[in-house]
């Protein structure tokens, strides 16, 4: 478990969630951030013309995922070739569902269930 503060946050403050939890757990689950802009708990993501949109949207994808700024860029990375994909396109999953073959999300997923509700 992990706890993310925003080091501006004064209706959340760090502090206040330290002190909820005992020192010793604290230290390891509470994390302050800071993102490169003006911001506030209620508006932790303002959407203006005086904040670059990518800035915006890294802080929020670190902030929703948890993921530090360098694994950010990797991510934006394979949206942009995502992005640039032929929208007509499917992945291989798709095409043998529609040829009416089973999908692997059988063997990758209900297996371990069933496994689980036989043991």
């Amino acid at each position: 478990m992990r706890k993310i503060t925003l080091k501006k946050d004064t209706v959340i403050p760090t502090i206040g969630l330290k002190e909820a939890f005992e020192k010793k757990c604290a230290d390891k689950i509470v994390e302050e951030w800071n993102c490169p802009y003006e911001y506030s708990h209620q508006v932790p993501f303002p959407v203006h013309n005086r904040v670059m949109p990518e800035m915006i949207q890294q802080c929020f994808w670190r902030y929703s995922t948890g993921l530090p700024l360098v694994w950010l860029s990797k991510v934006a990375r394979n949206l942009k070739v995502l992005d640039s994909s032929d929208p007509d396109s499917t992945a291989s999953l798709q095409k043998d569902i529609a040829k009416g073959h089973e999908s692997e999300i059988d063997d990758l997923l209900f297996n371990i269930i069933r496994m689980a509700e036989k043991s």
